[in-house]
């Protein structure tokens, strides 16, 4: 748990330095993930810094968010978690094309699917609403 902390606090300290100002729409993809059977969060930690250090080499690394859940219900299931990835156009489809095009970034997709479930949206996000966040 404190890694993901940790990780969330060098997301963050990310997203304040980014300057917004000039964009008027970014992309946001968002993500419900449910665990499969066996998967924990400490998978899903070790696999996320295998995914943004890849994104870094690539230069294609949006500012990543994660929730998960401080109480699971009993209608939950599965523990979950939601994934959000917001950057400019230009870094989400460079990332989206490196990883449904390339041999690493197939491997890390196929790593996702046999620990997660997971159904996601790409959408825009507007910067009118974005900025109150980073203080823009």
């Amino acid at each position: 748990m404190h890694e993901h902390v940790c990780s969330l606090n060098r997301q963050s300290q990310r997203l304040r330095r980014t300057s917004w100002k000039n964009l008027a729409i970014v992309t946001l993809r968002a993500s419900t993930c449910n665990l499969t059977e066996g998967g924990t969060f400490e998978d899903v930690e070790k696999l996320d810094r295998l995914d943004q250090n890849w994104m870094a080499e690539n230069d294609a690394q949006p500012i990543v968010i994660r929730q998960t859940p401080l109480i699971f219900s009993e209608r939950s299931g599965t523990p979950f978690f939601l994934d959000c990835h917001v950057g400019t156009h230009e870094v989400a489809g460079k990332a989206r094309g490196l990883w449904m095009n390339t041999p690493n970034g197939q491997k890390l997709n196929e790593a996702w699917q046999s620990m997660t479930d997971f159904w996601g949206v790409t959408s825009r996000l507007y910067r009118e609403f974005f900025c109150t966040v980073c203080g823009d």
